[in-house]
């Protein structure tokens, strides 16, 4: 009997022996029964949730299982394969399938046995129920570390916290000190910053000026010093510092409640109730006025919101990458003066990325369309186009409802069909569905007449596609575009599968204004060598609007 092991732990304070005590008592399970084991198939999650379903030791068991690479999954207890009664019922229902039984050590639980489904399905819903009453201790004894004045979790940037250690000197289970909590401190460095940012944006500057010159002058960012955290300040970090309420020291947990926050698809918040909310205040926490924290809120709310450039259909969105910092290159402002800019340059500084020149969309794009043109009408590439064409065509002619010879083949297989009931009438059979059946033949027989005669009326055309009516479409790239504007970003996804790696720009000025110039790589059919290059540079002209219209002037 072929097995594997799955084992888990689910938090950072549980140690990682654990798991070694799990694969101990499932190995010596296997080991009395005589049973196989192989080291590949022993699967281990370390510090995840039962709840989490997207485990991926987890995941790869399910996938070997799938594959009848074992017969038995051996685990010292069900809650290791998980807390969560619905997938515990999937997974049941899968490994059955496949002819995989699973066998609880500690719980005495063995699913290849006729008795082992109601056990099993009374222990999955236990281990559930424990993974609820479990966050409702959780929530409650963070409402009383709240309550005492410690921290419930989280970093919040302006504060610190310390340990603090029971005066008894008494030890945990792990034998360290024990620890009472973490105590929140004003970090007077942090805090500056936060006053300063209240001050800049009273004075009248916005999020992205703000953060300009915080970036500017080298200020860490929140979480700089962390592996994940962004080293920039950005709009969004300031707005999010200008409305946090703990700064004005009322401290709230618990007011928003979040679902499937381990299923992607399935993540939504809820506002908790009032009455759940906990709010601890305390004035050594505070760091600015409430005079300031409220004007900066009524700034807010009442400045306008304004429909971003790059909600509209723009033929190049999500295309674009800077060359300089790799960000994404967006529209900004439009009719007119839409132009193209590196978004890190825009929201976070020159100090950050030095392409902060803004490209006039139509001419990129008029220069994009250019180069793609000469890669589609190289001989080899208008001959793919024209035989996919022909392909689609012949799908197309294939499926239709009016092509006489399909018309006249389903009409026999109809006519087949009708002229069998009638022989078991004939015959003596008689009964009231077989003269339905009947009916419902004739029926169809009396539609696909019309359509036949619908069809010789007008009978489907197809004009032949040439070479040289392909030439001609690729050329008349920028009319059918122009046409084609609610087609935008249907174009814009076969663009971005042509382009895998996105399209980098240069930028740098000159003396007659900005250059620029693209490099990427085109992908097309069956070809994989890089054919889309834009090596020289491209002046234009200058894209200050107030600048044209003093030269105009002049």
């Amino acid at each position: 009997m072929k097995c594997a092991i799955y084992a888990r732990y689910s938090s950072d304070n549980q140690k990682e022996t654990s798991i070694e005590d799990q694969i101990r008592e499932c190995k010596s399970y296997i080991d009395q029964h005589g049973w196989e084991l192989s080291e590949e198939h022993l699967y281990k999650d370390y510090a995840l949730s039962g709840a989490d379903t997207s485990r991926p030791n987890y995941l790869a068991l399910k996938k070997a299982a799938s594959l009848q690479q074992f017969e038995a999954i051996i685990v010292d207890d069900l809650s290791r394969l998980g807390r969560d009664m619905g997938e515990s019922i999937v997974i049941f229902k899968e490994l059955q399938s496949y002819g995989v039984f699973t066998v609880s050590v500690a719980d005495g639980i063995d699913t290849s046995l006729p008795s082992g489904k109601l056990p099993y399905y009374f222990k999955g819903i236990m281990n559930e129920v424990f993974l609820d009453d479990m966050k409702a201790k959780v929530i409650r004894g963070l409402k009383g570390q709240v309550m005492r004045g410690y921290s419930a979790g989280g970093r919040v940037y302006g504060y610190k916290t310390e340990s603090v250690l029971d005066p008894s000197g008494e030890l945990d289970k792990f034998g360290n000190p024990r620890k009472l909590g973490s105590k929140i401190f004003v970090d007077a460095e942090q805090a500056n910053v936060v006053r300063r940012i209240f001050g800049l944006r009273l004075n009248g500057l916005g999020y992205r000026a703000i953060a300009h010159s915080l970036n500017q002058e080298n200020v860490p960012a929140p979480r700089a010093d962390t592996p994940t955290g962004n080293r920039h300040w950005s709009p969004g970090t300031v707005r999010t510092i200008l409305m946090n309420k703990k700064y004005i020291g009322a401290w709230e947990y618990n007011k928003v409640k979040r679902l499937n926050k381990r299923v992607p698809d399935m993540r939504r918040s809820v506002v908790n109730k009032v009455t759940d909310w906990v709010e601890y205040k305390s004035e050594d926490l505070r760091i600015v006025p409430d005079s300031d924290f409220y004007a900066v809120a009524a700034l807010v709310k009442s400045r306008s919101t304004k429909t971003a450039a790059g909600a509209k259909k723009y033929l190049l969105s999500g295309l674009l990458r800077c060359a300089n910092c790799g960000g994404s290159m967006v529209v900004v402002n439009a009719g007119r003066y839409s132009s193209l800019t590196c978004n890190t340059a825009r929201n976070k500084g020159r100090s950050v990325c030095e392409n902060g020149y803004k490209l006039e969309r139509s001419i990129v794009e008029t220069e994009f369309l250019s180069e793609l043109r000469k890669v589609l009408l190289a001989p080899s590439m208008t001959k793919l186009i024209l035989k996919k064409i022909q392909e689609r065509i012949d799908v197309i002619m294939t499926g239709s409802t009016l092509d006489p010879k399909s018309l006249q083949r389903e009409k026999r297989k109809v006519e087949g069909q009708l002229n069998n009931l009638l022989q078991y009438i004939e015959a003596g059979d008689s009964s009231e569905s077989v003269r339905s059946r009947i009916a419902q033949r004739e029926e169809d027989l009396r539609a696909l007449n019309n359509k036949i005669e619908h069809a010789k009326q007008s009978p489907v055309h197809v004009k032949k596609v040439t070479l040289e009516k392909v030439q001609d479409m690729i050329l008349g790239f920028n009319k059918i575009i122009t046409k084609q504007q609610d087609n935008i970003p249907l174009l814009r996804s076969a663009l971005s599968k042509v382009f895998p790696e996105k399209i980098s720009v240069s930028q740098k000025l000159a003396s007659n204004g900005v250059k620029f110039k693209l490099l990427g790589n085109a992908y097309l059919g069956n070809l994989f060598e890089p054919i889309f290059t834009k090596n020289v540079w491209r002046p234009q002209g200058d894209l200050n609007p107030r600048r044209r219209r003093e030269r105009a002037v002049s």
